[in-house]
């Protein structure tokens, strides 16, 4: 009977280890934030700051700045975890459509005010265009479906008149074959241009039919995360620091500091060239 009683205890026994460790981290953090107010109001001498960068294993990278967790192995837990994106936006009553089979891990649209977005869930030719797209805001917004020239360049606004609705006959030269998902919002200008366009039709989604939603609902959860391609990734030295190297230098590095700037506009237009093969 003892031992019984021993092993009934042993929960709670956990449990309160557990806390123990959990008001210890709290301890820490606060301990942490405290050095971090102190530096910030001159506090601190040169030697209390030096002590703590080492002390913190150079958390910060030597700005100086304590992070705000217990330990190193806490913080690289979080940093490495992926944050699920804009979970205000991708929401069940904020869908509008999708594109692709139903059933079959369709890419779903979203649409809040002038925001928009979508949710790709299977695209073979590039596993980083899928999970949640950057959401974008556009003036002008609408999404239908077209026949779309073979040649086609997005951002132009004659490129618009070019396209054929949906309620005309298929043309016979020149264009894809079937119809696409074109998505039209306006340019800086006011102007109304191409910003994206499918190799499927746009199924609209109906707020009525629960089961339709709630199928294309699952897209949320399964894919929290932004898309690995819209993602930043970390740069080893500063643009500019580079143009100002081959400012000055002819020839082929020349060459290779004016096409920075283009790299720039591609960032902002992430789709301004469209290959078939990226296309959704």
């Amino acid at each position: 009977m003892k031992n019984q009683g021993s092993t009934a205890n042993q929960p709670d026994d956990k449990a309160s280890d557990q806390n123990k460790k959990r008001e210890l981290k709290e301890e820490e953090k606060k301990a942490t934030k405290k050095q971090h107010q102190e530096q910030t109001e001159g506090k601190q001498t040169p030697d209390d700051q030096q002590q703590k960068e080492e002390n913190t294993g150079n958390q910060n990278q030597g700005t100086g700045d304590a992070l705000p967790y217990a330990d190193w192995e806490e913080y690289e837990e979080e940093k490495d975890e992926p944050q699920r994106y804009r979970d205000d936006f991708y929401r069940p009553e904020n869908i509008i459509g999708h594109t692709g089979d139903l059933n079959k891990n369709p890419t779903v649209y979203f649409r809040k005010g002038n925001e928009v977005g979508r949710i790709t869930q299977k695209f073979d030719r590039n596993p980083l265009n899928e999970g949640r797209e950057k959401v974008r805001s556009m003036d002008g917004y609408s999404i239908d479906n077209y026949y779309v020239p073979d040649e086609v360049e997005k951002y132009k606004p004659e490129e618009v008149d070019r396209l054929v609705s949906k309620d005309q006959d298929q043309p016979e030269h020149g264009y894809r074959e079937g119809l696409r998902s074109v998505e039209i919002a306006n340019n800086e200008k006011g102007e109304s241009v191409i910003k994206h366009f499918s190799r499927k039709e746009f199924h609209p989604a109906d707020q009525s039919e629960p089961e339709e939603i709630e199928t294309l609902s699952k897209a949320i959860d399964k894919h929290p995360n932004l898309k690995p391609k819209n993602e930043k990734k970390p740069v080893e030295e500063p643009k500019e620091n580079l143009q100002g190297l081959f400012a000055n230098v002819p020839g082929e590095n020349a060459a290779i500091a004016a096409a920075e700037p283009a790299e720039d506009q591609a960032e902002e237009n992430p789709d301004s060239e469209h290959e078939e093969s990226d296309l959704e």
